[in-house]
């Protein structure tokens, strides 16, 4: 079982690589699902130190996650077919566009002091993920990440590296590691890019992840989002600790505990898409509003589990909608749906910085956030704001005539 396993993934991610190009969509996809569903399982054998959890592997995991990984993949294809494109990045490279509407800037700069008030709100008072009624503050820093992506070729080198690193001591100060690894990818992506060799873009890639990771790892030993009052730099911390404490591990424990006692569990249907509706009024407004309970299902089946707030990868999520049985419709139509907001990102995308965090966002982070409602919560917040950056550059204030290059498929 385990070796068909490995194969079977190892020659997805060759041929991707061969026909897509190593940055490509597909090939994040795979890398993610190798990592936390194939090689993360195989070297935990069943077990996270970290919280106790226990879960044990039979042929219902690797069967899941192949239906899974495979049907998926079709539904982004159907919907996204801009991230199937071989040299997409190249194309697009030649032609960065540069907005020069007045309109577009004065929503750039609104759209900057919301971030930034959104920001010191959630420091201000530590309610991230804890309590409080504007726990969607979240968002802020997200925005404050697309600003930065979106007008990269229009600062100059000097003000883009003071922007990183600001981005980069917020987040390490927050614990958003997966912002972390975005920001490090949308930067050393387009440089890996002009090398020639596979091996040196792969080297470059790899190590970046390494160092990404890492750096998120130390941070979420602050607690993620709670702003807790850690001294890292005098911390005494080795790497694996710092890994372990990041609660990845627990990600695939949980995913295999979900698919493995299905059988058990009732199944949601539509539940997860339902969610999206009332996602997006905040809970000040609709106290009452429905939440994805179903999270909690993997508290109940995994054995030994301590308290944790780690959800599952994806694939528990779309096993849960119909069971193993349904799993080749539910990815389909997951798939699909978020194909949908990649190809739009795709299409608007304003610097080739956004579009590789376009790239690294649905391929690596969203596919490991069991909650769909948050999943498409992430892609409109990423996507929206450059929405209405042309928007307002178009048909709100006017000004200027200037270029707003828009990929057409």
């Amino acid at each position: 079982m385990i070796d068909w396993y490995l194969i079977t993934f190892g020659a997805l991610l060759v041929f991707f690589v061969t026909r897509y190009g190593v940055f490509s969509f597909p090939v994040f996809f795979v890398s993610q699902v190798i990592l936390y569903l194939v090689a993360m399982p195989l070297a935990l054998n069943g077990f996270d130190e970290v919280t106790g959890a226990r879960a044990d592997m039979t042929w219902k995991f690797p069967v899941a996650v192949t239906l899974y990984s495979v049907f998926y993949l079709l539904g982004v294809r159907l919907s996204a077919p801009l991230a199937f494109e071989r040299n997409f990045y190249l194309k697009v490279k030649a032609r960065e566009p540069q907005l020069k509407r007045a309109g577009s800037r004065v929503a750039t700069v609104a759209l900057g002091f919301i971030a930034a008030g959104m920001i010191a709100y959630s420091i201000a008072s530590r309610n991230i993920f804890t309590s409080g009624d504007l726990l969607f503050t979240i968002i802020g820093f997200d925005l404050a990440l697309v600003l930065y992506l979106i007008g990269h070729n229009r600062r100059p080198a000097w003000l883009n590296a003071i922007f990183f690193i600001c981005l980069l001591l917020l987040y390490i100060y927050s614990g958003f590691r997966y912002r972390i690894l975005i920001l490090f990818l949308a930067e050393v992506i387009p440089f890996a890019l002009g090398r020639s060799r596979i091996f040196s873009r792969i080297a470059i890639i790899s190590g970046t992840i390494l160092l990404a990771v890492i750096l998120g790892a130390f941070a979420q030993i602050r607690s993620y989002g709670s702003f807790s009052v850690v001294d890292l730099l005098n911390t005494d911390l080795d790497i694996r600790t710092a890994l372990l404490a990041s609660g990845e591990q627990t990600v695939s424990i949980s995913t295999i505990a979900i698919i493995e006692n299905n059988d058990y569990l009732p199944k949601i249907g539509f539940e997860p898409i339902v969610l999206v509706a009332t996602q997006f009024i905040p809970s000040a407004i609709f106290p009452d509003k429905p939440r994805a309970s179903y999270l909690g299902f993997y508290n109940r089946v995994t054995k030994g589990l301590r308290s944790t707030g780690t959800a599952m990868h994806d694939v528990g999520q779309a096993t849960l909608m119909f069971g193993i049985g349904g799993l080749p419709f539910s990815s389909f139509l997951f798939g699909y749906i978020i194909g949908f907001f990649l190809n739009s990102m795709l299409k608007r995308s304003e610097s080739l910085q956004y579009m590789v965090a376009a790239l690294v966002l649905f391929g690596i982070s969203i596919p490991t956030r069991g909650y769909f409602a948050q999943q498409i919560t992430w892609a409109l917040t990423f996507l929206m704001p450059v929405v209405l950056i042309h928007f307002s550059g178009r048909l709100v204030f006017g000004g200027r005539r200037g270029k707003t290059y828009i990929i057409r498929e």
